[in-house]
């Protein structure tokens, strides 16, 4: 596992956050030629972009704080921004999708787009960032599968020794299909 990409003293490039804002770089570029390509305005797709984003970490953070840390959030409050206490290393993705998705229905309404169509150009943008996401997973050594004796199986030092299946793998290799 790498968790750190790169560590030039007191910078760091964490491969999880290097692979979201490579995601988000793919898909502003992809987006933006796609818009062009419809008929709509390729200036609107960073706004989108950084919109869904954003909302997107905060529901998948709601979501995990709802799910693993309510007691520890009631207590002090400021652990939800927190990024050296938990902070944003907890996030799940259906919180990030469920609200990422309002936000989406939110915009195109404001944009005066129709939902369908931006649903569907957004689709495959959605399906490459997850897939690189879950590379940053795998790199990072989080999200790991259940012990297992399979071929397939990988160890991750900074869980255990155990071998584990890299369901990070397995859902980036079908999130590429996707795409």
């Amino acid at each position: 596992m790498h968790p750190i990409l790169l560590n030039l003293g007191r910078v760091k490039v964490y491969s999880w956050g290097f692979m979201l804002a490579m995601a988000v770089l793919i898909s502003v570029f992809g987006l933006s030629k796609m818009f062009k390509a419809e008929g709509y305005d390729p200036d609107h797709v960073l706004d989108m972009v950084i919109i869904l984003v954003l909302v997107g970490l905060l529901g998948s953070r709601l979501a995990y704080v709802v799910m693993y840390e309510w007691p520890e959030i009631i207590l002090d409050p400021s652990l939800f921004f927190s990024l050296t206490e938990g902070g944003f290393s907890g996030l799940v993705w259906y919180g990030g999708f469920t609200t990422g998705f309002l936000a989406l229905m939110i915009f195109v309404r404001w944009r005066g787009y129709p939902f369908w169509k931006m649903a569907d150009i957004l689709a495959p943008f959605l399906a490459l960032s997850y897939a690189l996401v879950r590379i940053g997973c795998y790199l990072n050594g989080c999200c790991y599968g259940r012990i297992t004796d399979s071929a397939c199986a990988v160890v991750f030092p900074y869980v255990d020794s155990f071998s584990r299946y890299p369901t990070q793998l397995f859902s980036s290799a079908t999130n590429l299909l996707i795409f």
